[in-house]
This record gives C-alpha cells, structure tokens and sequence, in this order.
C-alpha cells in the first residue's frame, strides 16, 4: 500500500483559484497535495468467521460470529495515520427474523492540527503536546423479518448509539479541545424482491 498525498496547510482564497470570487474570495481552503517520493505502509490483516451451525439448537444454529483485526506500519507516518483497527459482530437469522450487530474500533490517531507552543505557561498544557483523535467505537444494528417469498421490513442503524468524535491532548490531563456528535443513522423500509 503507497501513499502519496497529504493533507495541506489552511490556504487563502487565491492560491486555490477563488481570489476574486464575491463568494469564496475571503474563504481558507484545505486540501490534498502530493509529495516527493513515496511513502510505503505495510500491514497485515486477521480474519475470524464462523457459523455455529453445529449446535442442535433452532435458534443457536443460526448464530454466526465473526472479528476482523488489521495492523500498520510505516517508516513515515502521516498525520491522522491509523496504525491499527478491529471489528467484531454476532448475526443471528431464526425462521424469517434475522439481526446483526456489529462493532469497530478505531484507536486514538495524531492529528497534527494543533500543537501546543513550547512556550506555554498553562499548567494544564504540556509544551509541545499534539491534538489526538480519540478511540472511537462505533456500533450497526440490522434487523429484518421477511413477510412473505418477496417482500421484508428492515430497521437498520448506522452508529446507533452516537458515538462522538473527540479532540483532545493526550498529555495535558486529557483536555478535549473539541466534541462533535452526528447522531445515529436510522433507516426503515420494506424490501422487495421481483
């Protein structure tokens, strides 16, 4: 796996071609540039899945598990760059009810966007500390019951428990700089087959 881009500085409104727009004209922009060379990321990846198919039990037998882990590294590590990952879920389909939960797991991830100066005083800030994403979990819902050979309600959740995005120091006593939360993602429908 080759990276090849990164992240740009905040840049003002001309040197991305809107300088004499009436909207944009006084707007900072942020983009992808390229750079020299290559940076080069290896990783490995563990995958685990199972349908418990061997139990005698109706409900059991239709239980199927499974886990994903996936691990990076990089001589140059980019910021925002996630050195590792996990999912992990349970699915379960009984007669013409099926539902799966599922999980992910993103560690915490340096930024790069800000940095405390090395000359700050703030007792609660250590000089030189960086902005961290924090670990995140994130959990789907799927549910689904079919009515007849064709037809299926289904409710399905994306981030069904609103985890945030967090922004913190790690050093400086855990401060979060900032917290946002976009809330779940709801859907309900009937699906149809023909």
């Amino acid at each position: 796996l080759e990276n090849n881009s990164q992240r740009t500085d905040w840049l003002d409104a001309a040197e991305f071609g809107y300088g004499n727009d009436p909207v944009y004209g006084l707007f900072e922009f942020r983009g992808w540039e390229n750079f020299p060379g290559t940076r080069k990321v290896r990783g490995m990846e563990l995958n685990y899945t199972q349908q418990l198919s061997f139990f005698r039990n109706e409900f059991l037998r239709g239980t199927r598990v499974f886990a994903t882990y996936s691990r990076y590294t990089s001589k140059v590590r980019p910021n925002n760059f996630v050195p590792e990952s996990a999912s992990a879920g349970v699915s379960f389909r009984f007669r013409n009810f099926t539902s799966k939960l599922a999980g992910t797991w993103a560690p915490d991830v340096w930024t790069g966007s800000n940095t405390v100066s090395a000359a700050a005083t703030n007792t609660y800030f250590y000089p030189g500390d960086r902005e961290a994403r924090k670990e995140r979990y994130i959990f789907d819902i799927d549910l689904g019951y079919k009515l007849t050979r064709r037809f299926e309600v289904f409710v399905s959740g994306r981030n069904a428990f609103n985890a945030p995005i967090v922004w913190y120091f790690p050093n400086s006593d855990q401060r979060i700089r900032q917290k946002e939360r976009f809330g779940g993602q709801w859907t309900v429908g009937l699906k149809g087959r023909f």
